[in-house]
């Protein structure tokens, strides 16, 4: 019942809700309007058999809004990435593909060893699926990043909080 909604990956998605599970996608609505997209699994007769779950959708743009993802002038700033590091939500707007591009293009390419290693250990965590905290000390850029898994989803939620204002008030 309602409006059609279409995520962007509707095989994890239903298969999750398949095999009793919470599950949050991204997608679009039936106005073309991204969206994400929660399911809960239930069984309910339909006239074409059975239903797999029951959704709803938010608006992306609310969802942004409220985490302030799109001011300047914030202490602290997130992401939303999937597994392989593309932005679900790009806490800086930036034009880069992904996450791991954003960290090179905000630090000017910058091949240096600190930028690798804190790179590495992102992917690591990505790919076990575990919690990390890091620091990025390059010059004039120092970052503390920390990142969890998104519960009910692929997604993993960094939260990046520059040092500069709190180098400046020092």
């Amino acid at each position: 019942y309602g409006q059609s909604i279409h995520p962007y990956r509707p095989k994890p998605f239903l298969e999750a809700l398949k095999n009793g599970q919470k599950r949050v996608a991204i997608g679009k609505d039936a106005n073309g309007n991204d969206v994400a997209i929660f399911g809960i699994p239930a069984k309910y007769p339909m006239s074409r058999g059975e239903s797999v779950g029951l959704t709803c959708t938010v608006p992306m743009e609310d969802i942004t809004s409220a985490f302030s993802l799109e001011s300047d002038n914030d202490l602290l700033y997130c992401h939303i990435i999937r597994p392989d590091g593309t932005f679900v939500i790009n806490g800086l707007n930036t034009n880069a593909p992904d996450y791991f591009s954003s960290v090179k293009e905000q630090y000017g390419n910058k091949d240096s060893e600190s930028i690798k290693e804190y790179l590495d250990n992102i992917r690591n965590a990505l790919k076990e699926q575990k919690s990390i905290s890091a620091s990025i000390n390059e010059k004039n850029f120092r970052h503390q990043v920390y990142g969890i898994v998104m519960p009910y989803s692929e997604w993993y939620l960094l939260m990046v909080m520059p040092y500069g204002a709190l180098d400046h008030i020092l």
